[in-house]
């Protein structure tokens, strides 16, 4: 089959329609640089990546209805599972020609799907095409989130987002509702998506994802760490923080909650930091429950107070502080 007779530009389109949307699909992307391989070859870039980005702004700046065209056959190309693939793996550079011999002057690029997110005029829609694709395999992935992994990679350290509070609600509504091993995939990849705009929005989403299940408590303490937030906002996760702990948290989180705490505490609020943890930690210690698990929690949470005893300074001297003045 011939790549004008190929289906995967026509799939999801009326007959009419077929022709129109195939050559404006095409022929922006040739025109552009990009050669799509329908064979077991990476897509193929003509000239480098940036290059790349700029013609394509430039040619559909050109387009004006005809661009609606172009967008419906970018969708068209996404619902085939073969292609989409394809164009979320690295693309390679061949300035030479298309024979054998010079595929040894392959140089690996950016995937297709990354450089449409480069593109003004693009971007916005093949983000909806990620989200939706995110959302359809996140609530389902229970082992293997590989998929998950592939959709997420293209929208790490982008230059520049258009409508960065949608990115990030959609994502964090598909977060609360994704299967433990697809949020466990989406808190590591949250840190290097969400733009500084939305810390905010993210972190109070986070905690409150923490009080909903602790088992994602240590993943979700690693993605507030990486989002390195503003004193203002980490202030507020503090406090949230601190009264879960002195609600009477799990014993299994409480060592990562404390590790939080004690690694951005300043003298003017350390000791009073320390003394509701004393009490929510005898509280904790007091219970009855004496099963190996707890035992196992109790060695990690004493290994943990250790360590914070000895260093760093600030720590250590309001903690014998603290307790040499329980024990008067």
């Amino acid at each position: 089959m011939s790549d004008s007779d190929s289906p995967v530009l026509t799939s999801q389109i009326p007959k009419s329609q077929d022709h129109k949307i195939q050559l404006v699909f095409k022929n922006v992307l040739k025109q552009s640089g990009v050669i799509l391989s329908l064979g077991e070859d990476p897509n193929i870039l003509k000239q480098e990546q940036s290059i790349v980005v700029r013609d394509l702004e430039k040619n559909c700046s050109k387009l004006d209805a005809p661009l609606k065209e172009f967008i419906k056959g970018l969708e068209a190309f996404c619902k085939k599972e073969k292609y989409f693939k394809k164009a979320l793996a690295s693309s390679v550079l061949r300035k030479n020609n298309d024979s054998y011999d010079e595929r040894h002057m392959d140089i690996e690029q950016e995937s297709l799907v990354r450089i449409f997110l480069k593109t003004n005029q693009i971007q916005k829609y093949m983000i909806e095409i990620l989200l939706n694709e995110i959302m359809a395999v996140a609530p389902e992935a229970v082992e293997n989130t590989q998929h998950l992994h592939l959709l997420l990679t293209p929208l790490r350290y982008l230059p520049y987002i258009i409508n960065p509070q949608e990115l990030a609600t959609r994502l964090l509504d598909i977060l609360e509702i994704a299967t433990f091993p697809s949020q466990l995939e989406i808190l590591d990849s949250l840190p290097d998506i969400m733009p500084d705009s939305q810390y905010a929005e993210t972190a109070k989403q986070l905690c409150k994802l923490m009080d909903d299940n602790d088992d994602l408590t240590g993943a979700t303490i690693d993605c507030l760490n990486a989002l390195e937030l503003d004193s203002e906002i980490k202030a507020q996760v503090r406090d949230t923080i601190l009264a879960k702990i002195t609600g009477g948290t799990n014993l299994k989180v409480f060592p990562v909650l404390f590790s939080f705490l004690m690694s951005d505490c300043k003298s003017s609020n350390i000791l009073p930091t320390l003394m509701k943890i004393r009490n929510a930690l005898d509280m904790m210690m007091s219970s009855s429950e004496d099963s190996k698990e707890q035992e196992s929690c109790r060695i990690v949470i004493f290994n943990k107070l250790h360590m914070y005893a000895i260093s760093p300074k600030i720590v250590s001297e309001s903690w014998m502080n603290m307790v040499c003045t329980g024990n008067e």
